[in-house]
């Protein structure tokens, strides 16, 4: 299995998601994608409501910190 390499970042939809790490299973046409967050639910949805977490996440003071 691959690592939680997005973070999801909208507010408006999904709020209660926002800031947990998930990762793109499948993408398709449009910008959708599939994505997996690490409790195991899953979600179709625009690929610009996620964004990739930068290598220093755990680090403080890294861009990755949301």
């Amino acid at each position: 299995m691959s690592e939680f390499t997005h973070i999801w970042f909208w507010k408006k939809w999904l709020p209660e998601r926002k800031g947990q790490k998930c990762r793109i299973l499948v993408t398709g046409t449009m910008n959708s994608v599939l994505l997996e967050f690490e409790d195991g639910y899953k979600v179709v949805t625009i690929r610009y409501g996620v964004r990739r977490l930068s290598r220093g996440a755990g680090e403080q003071g890294s861009r990755g910190d949301f």
